[in-house]
């Protein structure tokens, strides 16, 4: 869980981060805005061409989760099943990453 903290920025706003969205202060006014991090990252100016606005890919994460117990030790969750060949697609992929990944240790 992100520790919420305030970053101010002069009189302009301050900024307050949350668990799932950016909650934004606003200077001499009363009020906040929130801003999801996913709406945040698509649209943010830095991943378009400047001249034409065309939106740029930039780069790709690739997340690991594990599940915690009560105890905060990890525990077995059910199997995540693909059901679009989209997701089949990158299950696979995932699939090849986790096997080079475990060969070149």
């Amino acid at each position: 869980m992100i520790e919420p903290a305030v970053a101010t920025f002069g009189e302009r706003s301050a900024l307050e981060p949350r668990e799932d969205f950016l909650r934004v202060h606003f200077a001499g006014r009363r009020g906040h805005a929130d801003f999801h991090w996913f709406w945040l990252r698509h649209n943010c100016d830095c991943c378009r061409h400047p001249i034409t606005g065309e939106r740029t890919y930039t780069n790709t994460a690739y997340l690991v989760y594990v599940a915690l117990d009560d105890m905060g030790r990890p525990t077995s969750v059910p199997a995540l099943h693909a059901e679009t060949e989209e997701e089949k697609r990158r299950m696979e992929k995932a699939q090849q990453r986790q096997e080079r990944r475990l060969k070149n240790k």
